[in-house]
């Protein structure tokens, strides 16, 4: 259990030290030379980020923890799989989680700032979803790299463990789940692990789903937008993708969530789902897939807190009980 980031490998000259030369040999062995000093603009307890100059343009070198160790490996697949999708990975080490990555090009995040432009999500979304049709027959392959398995059944199998784990949904504490909202949820099981048992049988093919899905880790370079942060990803339906997504749009460009602008976006999404069933079937797949969601969600943070002791716990420490709250409004407001 980690309780500063003191605890993590991070800050340690000596772990520092090991990075910068493997960082030196990969370079070497990929014909690029240092051009400057290095910076660590990212340190979390589940990964950090070194700016690499070289002769080529900015690298970035990745590290993640164990918990999320199959990023790494999954990154340098997807890579090979879709080289226009992902940042270019120019070395993998994924025994230590360790990526060495170009520049992937401005977060979408930095562009909307700049003007807010509906139309981006939109081609971002289209792009995304023929990405993880893409990706539907490689979803055994996936699973063998270590990504976690969140398809609907499994889930559902697992809903109970979730809930079982009242420290990490803090049940009773100010910033946890109520006993209230505990007692309810557990009434509601059977409705759920039902409808998820229901989504399972979709002809929509399991894929690979990001699972943080949002502004910040989309990138354009040269008219390709490039997925990166693998670290959340698993193996579920892909209509996850909506949840994290559409509210961040809503949020980011101020619109309502159930506004024209953001059903339009789901509705440009969908579309190429249509190849697998009607859009009648897709749009009722999407209310269980976003309790789904919320699940999804819900096991990445427990993953994440159950990591960690106060005081480095203490930002995080309410992250499983929100998503397993929303878990909950989903549940009630959907039959």
């Amino acid at each position: 259990m980690y309780r500063t980031l003191g605890d993590l490998p991070w800050t340690d000259k000596s772990w520092l030290a090991t990075a910068n030369a493997w960082i030196d040999d990969e370079l070497a062995r990929a014909g690029l030379t240092p051009a400057g000093p290095r910076e660590q603009p990212h340190i979390r307890p589940w990964s950090t980020v070194l700016r690499v100059p070289t002769n080529d343009g900015d690298l970035y070198f990745k590290a993640v923890w164990p918990p999320q160790v199959h990023e790494a490996a999954l990154t340098a697949a997807l890579s090979s799989w879709l080289p226009r999708f992902t940042p270019e990975v120019v070395a993998v080490r994924p025994e230590r989680g360790w990526l060495l990555l170009r520049d992937a090009g401005l977060r979408l995040r930095e562009i909307l700032q700049q003007g807010h432009d509906v139309a981006r999500w939109r081609e971002v979304l289209v792009r995304y979803a023929e990405a993880q049709i893409a990706l539907a027959n490689r979803a055994k392959a996936i699973l063998e790299l270590g990504v976690p398995d969140r398809r609907p059944a499994m889930v559902a199998e697992h809903l109970t463990d979730l809930l079982d784990d009242t420290q990490a949904l803090r049940v009773g504490l100010p910033d946890g789940l109520s006993a209230d909202e505990h007692g309810r949820l557990r009434k509601l099981l059977p409705r759920i692990r039902s409808q998820l048992t229901a989504l399972a049988e979709s002809k929509v093919p399991a894929t690979l789903e990001h699972n943080d899905f949002h502004d910040g880790n989309v990138c354009l370079l040269k008219g390709d937008y490039r997925v990166f942060d693998w670290g959340d990803a698993c193996v579920t339906h892909p209509f996850v993708a909506l949840r994290v997504g559409l509210r961040s749009i809503a949020h980011t460009l101020d619109l309502a969530a159930d506004g024209p602008e953001i059903t339009g976006l789901r509705d440009a999404y969908l579309e190429p789902w249509t190849a697998f069933a009607p859009r009648t079937q897709l749009l009722a797949d999407v209310p269980p897939a976003l309790i789904l969601a919320a699940a999804c969600r819900a096991f990445s943070w427990r993953l994440v807190v159950n990591e960690l002791d106060p005081p480095l716990l203490d930002e995080w420490a309410d992250t499983v009980a929100y998503s397993v709250r929303s878990l909950l409004e989903l549940a009630e407001t959907t039959t």
